[in-house]
């Protein structure tokens, strides 16, 4: 399947790491019509890990990307990493790398990333994962 060719500032962008301010607006007490799916958008998650998504088991591959801002912004959490994530024949031309915080069994293949200083991909809080080769662009 080919693709058209698009630039995107963010292209591996998991953010598991959101912010919880923004859930659980409280409905005004003067409102007497309320649709039902306010009403399941303001009631709390309980246990509150509950309302945490997973992000596991991704396989990306066959990837060109010209101009990026950052190549790589992946935020799992402590008891939630982002796991088992595979990229394979993936070529990205950015500013920068970017970071991966709070992953584990991550893959790369023949991944290569070009970015103005070179610097590798900051990764922290994370086991059993590869970097991709990161030259100068």
């Amino acid at each position: 399947m080919m693709f058209e060719r698009k630039t995107i500032h963010l292209p591996f962008t998991f953010t598991l790491n959101w912010n919880p301010g923004y859930s659980y607006a409280k409905i005004p007490k003067e409102l007497t019509s309320i649709p039902p799916y306010w009403i399941a958008l303001s009631t709390p998650v309980t246990p509150p890990d509950r309302g945490f998504c997973e992000f596991r088991n991704i396989v990306i591959q066959n990837v060109e990307i010209v101009n990026a801002g950052r190549i790589f912004s992946a935020i799992g959490l402590p008891d939630k990493p982002i796991i088992n994530v595979t990229f394979t024949n993936v070529n990205a031309q950015g500013n920068e790398a970017g970071s991966i915080e709070y992953a584990s069994n991550w893959t790369m293949r023949n991944v290569k990333l070009r970015t103005r200083n070179g610097a590798p991909v900051n990764g922290s809080n994370s086991e059993n994962g590869q970097t991709p080769e990161v030259l100068i662009q």
